[in-house]
């Protein structure tokens, strides 16, 4: 896994609490637009009712902001963001070894 963690792009996960799924995928999508298509942003785990972890390139990351004051943000600190997209250097690093 940690292996796995140092290829591709720098990535990682947020944990936002506030936002109900489709306004989170909203800033998602937003981040992701402008940073192009290979962006990764996305919901990656739902841990209660307006609690979320977002999964995706720092940079995009990034883009995720709070919009309004019931909209929190916490940087949650991992070696890889192997819940989406990402995963695929994972399975490639498993596949090899």
């Amino acid at each position: 896994m940690a292996a796995a963690a140092k290829l591709g792009k720098p990535h990682g996960m947020l944990s936002v609490i506030g936002l109900d799924d489709a306004a989170l995928e909203a800033v998602c999508s937003k981040a992701r637009a402008k940073l192009g298509r290979e962006a990764v942003c996305q919901i990656a785990n739902y841990l209660f009712p307006t609690g979320r972890v977002v999964s995706g390139h720092k940079s995009a990351l990034d883009e995720v902001r709070p919009t309004r004051p019931d909209f929190t943000l916490a940087r949650a600190p991992c070696s890889a963001a192997g819940i989406v997209k990402l995963s695929k250097y994972l399975i490639r690093m498993v596949h090899l070894s």
